[in-house]
């Protein structure tokens, strides 16, 4: 994907967009929150956490790291590459359980079934709160149910664990855009794309809403 106008360079980019993230979710939460319901969707009576040993924590944060810093100016191939394996690697919790009811969630919800998918995804934040793949996709499934405050509050949840989720940015950008949030939303699409350029059609995208937000197009 061709640069975007972003300057003045991909990796101070990149860097803008992890410091200015938490002020976006935080926007984000404010301009979604009338949405919210009245009454909790889950419940804090859950078991134990099923706790990551550190050194596989720090090993899975490491990796993270590299394929991180390599996105931003890898070619396409690589690109695709490395965006599997970032995808992989936070898709795996790591414990045969745990990973089977975000199996099942995914299975439930490429079925259509949303309330299903919740219910699965729900009861993996219980049991695992520091997976962000779990509010991720709980996050996913809200969005398509049209329940956008909570979509937008398990994206909060997403990125105070891993900021540089730039599938969880995006959407926040998706959300903040249906809910006529177009300033913020450009933040949002911005600070994924400088995570990640190759973002399919981000391009566009950020064309279209620049050019309705500044009055001007990139």
């Amino acid at each position: 994907m061709a640069m975007m106008g972003f300057a003045p360079s991909i990796e101070s980019a990149a860097k803008a967009a992890l410091i200015t993230t938490r002020r976006v979710v935080a926007a984000a939460v404010l301009a979604a929150v009338f949405l919210l319901p009245a009454t909790p969707v889950w419940t804090l009576d859950a078991p134990p956490s099923l706790e990551r040993l550190p050194e596989d924590v720090a090993k899975i944060h490491q990796r993270l790291d590299e394929l991180y810093a390599d996105l931003p100016n890898a070619e396409p191939r690589d690109a695709e590459a490395i965006q599997q394996e970032i995808s992989a690697i936070l898709s795996s919790h790591g414990s045969p359980t745990l990973d089977l009811i975000l199996q099942r969630g995914r299975a439930a919800l490429s079925e259509g079934d949303s309330e299903t998918a919740i219910e699965h995804f729900t009861r993996l934040i219980e049991l695992a709160p520091d997976f962000a793949e779990a509010w991720n996709m709980r996050a996913t499934a809200y969005y398509l149910e049209d329940r956008l405050g909570e979509s937008v509050a398990d994206i909060a949840q997403v990125l105070a664990r891993e900021p540089r989720h730039f599938g969880a940015l995006w959407g926040l950008g998706l959300i903040l855009q249906r809910i006529g949030s177009d300033e913020r939303a450009l933040t949002a699409f911005r600070a994924a794309v400088a995570l990640n350029p190759h973002l399919t059609d981000a391009g566009e995208t950020i064309r279209r809403l620049a050019a309705k937000v500044e009055g001007f197009d990139i």
